[in-house]
């Protein structure tokens, strides 16, 4: 699994990301600069509240170069979108957590991904102003659907 974190700015994800391969955002584990970086950022906003979380699942090999194996890979992306991202984080703990305490869960450790009866929880989430797409796929990569 990767994980990757982009602001709305292409210089400010080069900015950060420049940060933290220099050693410069160790800074921050000071109690003193924390403060100071975290006084600093209650008071300047930068960018939206729009948010984009993609997911790349794939299974499978996919075939050999010269055409001789037969694929068995299987791939599919899907994008999800809306504002506020600490609203949608919330809602979808809360919708987990219903399933908890309802007992509808089953015993044990699982990540919400394998939690089947909430596989469906993208999609009922429209009504809360999510969108879910799902991308095509070719040989080359993922294509977008119209947006």
């Amino acid at each position: 699994m990767t994980t990757r974190l982009c602001l709305d700015s292409r210089m400010s994800t080069g900015l950060l990301f420049g940060l933290r391969r220099t050693g410069v955002a160790r800074a921050v584990e000071r109690p003193g600069v924390r403060g100071a970086l975290t006084a600093t950022l209650r008071r300047v906003h930068l960018g939206g509240d729009g948010f984009a979380v993609r997911v790349d699942a794939i299974r499978g090999a996919p075939g050999r170069a010269d055409g001789d194996a037969v694929p068995t890979e299987r791939r599919v992306t899907y994008a999800v979108t809306g504002r506020g991202q600490s609203r949608a984080t919330g809602l979808v703990a809360a919708h987990a957590t219903r399933h908890i305490l309802t007992g509808a869960a089953r015993p044990g450790v699982r990540h919400l991904d394998e939690v089947d009866e909430l596989l469906g929880l993208p999609e009922s989430l429209g009504s809360e102003g999510l969108r879910l797409r799902r991308f095509r796929h070719d040989a080359i990569g993922p294509i977008p659907p119209a947006w």
